[in-house]
């Protein structure tokens, strides 16, 4: 049977350009299937820094009348069920506490019974949305790695309205996106970022980079939220089923990084094409033609430059000397009516715009481009950290961290603070909440990725450890009157994190001391 239940309000935008009655497909959910919830990130055993993993949902439907089947014609929403279609799960007043739960898209259907009576469909978070756009960004200098992830997301469409970005701790000497997964670029910025990082959806399907300062600064993360108990004291409890990791397949305690370094070659002649008989192709009067242009290496061009037919004739001379003459040579009107302009200065893929603002028909056969070659720096420093007392009791560890973007300062600072927090074994727990009482469910609907919380199990320990929210999983069994949520935790350094006084902020009259206060890394 479907549901009839007010404590979720599930949402399918149908139509893209508006919203109707039949967005609102809550009535149909089929309380026989549970509604599945998933988003965060993974902390790996093999690497302290998360891995970007998209939200998921999965729900079922009554489609006994067809009414969700793509072809069916005599549906109030025919035509529109289709991929990409806006999912929106929110809590109602019927919640102890109301908002967004869930945002994403429909990525795929399915049928069962016979004839197809349900449909259950899958709908994906707003990191798999960008994960499949390939982007390409210009090569930027002296950037930090928030700005570096807000141009990744740019480059793939992502809206600015719906990202929440820290400025990020690591400065990039230099970093470029050339024609890649976003996922890719996504994660060598979180990587160049450090442990402590993250990048994740927020319930409402933004998009949350948090950067390795936050847990120093954030109250959410530095101080415990909530205490949850094995059923014994106040509440909120725990459900069975916790499942403990101890951690030990994740000691990491020796790290090499060796940062991306590249210089600039002086300029060369990075593309050059000679036409056919010097006359093909023809740019009309007023005309103006875009030629893509990829190159081989990220290179800093120069806007080319125009000469009339009866000079530089002589191609050949660009390869040895790249100063000798113009870069395009035209016939009919003056070299000073051709106007070149790029999309982008710097990169391996280029749109180079042509115009011909003269009064008569010209060819651009014969044609260059000079610049500037970014390449990478042989015999680049590498970066070492680690831990002898830990390789002398657990054995040598060792982590590749992958491409980082770092100046080598920012690299080292990354390298020693794995080796400090991994070192010795960090704790991981699955811990499961049901809403047994107003005060689990209160909770459930509360914690977000990166709070940090108290657990204790009295069999254990009576005070229990702190640990950080990285992943939440839900189920919404029985039209939402039965939840189980279960959160994958890491645990939290037992000393205490800095205070937010304590660290060092320059032209701060209070924290701005040399000498006096504490310099986070």
């Amino acid at each position: 049977m479907a549901s009839a239940s007010g404590r979720y309000k599930i949402n399918i935008q149908w139509a893209t350009a508006s919203t109707s009655a039949n967005d609102v497909v809550t009535k149909d959910v089929l309380t026989r299937d549970s509604i599945y919830l998933e988003r965060g990130m993974d902390i790996g055993t093999a690497n302290p820094i998360p891995e970007l993993v998209p939200g998921i949902a999965e729900l079922s439907l009554d489609n006994s009348t067809y009414r969700y089947h793509p072809e069916s014609t005599a549906s109030a929403i025919a035509g529109n069920v289709r991929p990409g279609r806006q999912v929106t799960i929110t809590a109602s007043t019927a919640a102890p506490s109301t908002g967004a739960v869930w945002r994403g898209r429909l990525a795929g259907i399915e049928f069962a019974g016979s004839p197809e009576t349900a449909t259950r469909l899958v709908a994906n978070g707003g990191l798999a949305e960008v994960s499949q756009a390939r982007v390409i960004v210009s090569a930027n200098k002296g950037i930090r790695t928030g700005t570096a992830i807000g141009l990744v997301l740019d480059a793939a469409g992502w809206p600015s309205t719906r990202r929440q970005l820290d400025t990020g701790a690591s400065v990039l000497p230099l970093w470029l996106a050339e024609d890649v997964e976003a996922s890719a670029a996504l994660q060598e910025l979180v990587n160049s970022e450090g442990p402590g990082a993250s990048l994740f959806e927020a319930p409402n399907g933004d998009i949350v980079f948090h950067d390795r300062h936050r847990r120093f600064l954030s109250t959410e993360t530095k101080e415990s939220q909530a205490t949850f108990r094995n059923g014994a004291g106040a509440r909120p409890y725990y459900a069975m089923g916790a499942q403990y990791d101890a951690g030990w397949d994740g000691i990491v305690n020796d790290i090499s990084i060796v940062p991306r370094q590249v210089a600039v070659t002086p300029d060369k002649v990075v593309y050059q094409y000679r036409g056919i008989g010097g006359r093909e192709p023809i740019l009309s009067t007023g005309e103006s033609v875009t030629l893509n242009i990829v190159l081989s290496n990220p290179t800093v061009v120069r806007l080319p430059t125009f000469s009339s037919e009866s000079t530089d004739f002589t191609v050949d001379s660009w390869v040895s000397d790249p100063n000798f003459g113009a870069d395009i040579r035209v016939s009919g009107p003056a070299a000073t009516d051709m106007v070149a302009a790029f999309d982008v200065t710097t990169g391996k893929n280029f749109a180079l715009t042509l115009t011909n603002n003269g009064t008569a028909a010209t060819y651009y056969a014969t044609r260059r481009l000079r610049g500037g070659e970014y390449i990478s720096v042989d015999g680049s420093e590498r970066i070492i950290a680690s831990a002898t007392s830990s390789q002398d009791e657990y054995g040598k560890r060792s982590l590749d961290l992958g491409t980082i973007w770092t100046s080598l300062d920012d690299a080292q600072s990354i390298a020693d603070e794995i080796v400090n927090d991994y070192a010795n074994p960090v704790p991981r727990l699955r811990l499961p909440i049901t809403n047994a009482t107003t005060s689990e469910w209160t909770q459930m609907m509360d914690r977000e990725i990166n709070d940090r919380i108290t657990v204790i199990d009295t069999r254990v320990s009576p005070t229990g450890r702190d640990y950080w929210i990285n992943r939440i999983t839900a189920g919404i069994e029985d039209g939402g009157n039965y939840l189980r949520y279960t959160y994958d935790l890491h645990a939290a350094p037992t000393t205490p994190l800095l205070g937010s006084t304590e660290v060092l902020i320059l032209n701060s009259n209070s924290q701005g001391r040399l000498n006096t206060d504490k310099l986070g890394y």
